[in-house]
């Protein structure tokens, strides 16, 4: 991220960006207990766990000073959604409506083919549907 470069985990190129958070790859030494907690926490189910809390863990381990240079600011879930719903999710809710209606019509008609292939595209089109998060941030965006 700090240089922009072939990425072989997601087989596509990275294009550069980086706010100084990236300029050092140095790794951390480790002690054996730190890194069965690390490997314990990668157990964890994750998933359970509400971004927020992240987004204010980050903004407090971070000096006042450091944090306006950085510009780093966890943006709450509700403001993110007022801001991605309408302009993401519910086009893309209208696009699957449309889709559902062609590809019901068709399995009634009985052009299960067809179906198929419009399901094919939809799912194309939502696989190519790009989203920049403009923090890089928790994830929320």
């Amino acid at each position: 991220m700090n240089e922009g470069d072939f990425s072989p985990i997601l087989r596509c190129h990275v294009l550069k960006f980086n706010g100084s958070l990236f300029e050092s790859n140095t790794a951390q030494p480790l002690s054996l207990d730190q890194l069965n907690l690390l490997i314990e926490a990668a157990d964890a189910r994750w998933r359970d766990v509400e971004p927020a809390i992240f987004g204010t863990l980050l903004e407090r381990t971070l000096d006042p000073d450091e944090r306006h240079a950085l510009g780093a600011h966890y943006t709450p879930r509700p403001y993110v959604e007022r801001l991605v719903i309408p302009t993401l999710v519910e086009p893309l809710r209208d696009d699957w409506r449309n889709a559902l209606a062609v590809i019901t019509q068709q399995v009634n008609a009985g052009d299960t083919s067809a179906a198929i292939e419009a399901a094919r595209a939809f799912h194309k089109q939502l696989c190519n549907t790009r989203v920049l998060d403009p923090a890089c941030g928790s994830g929320n965006f």
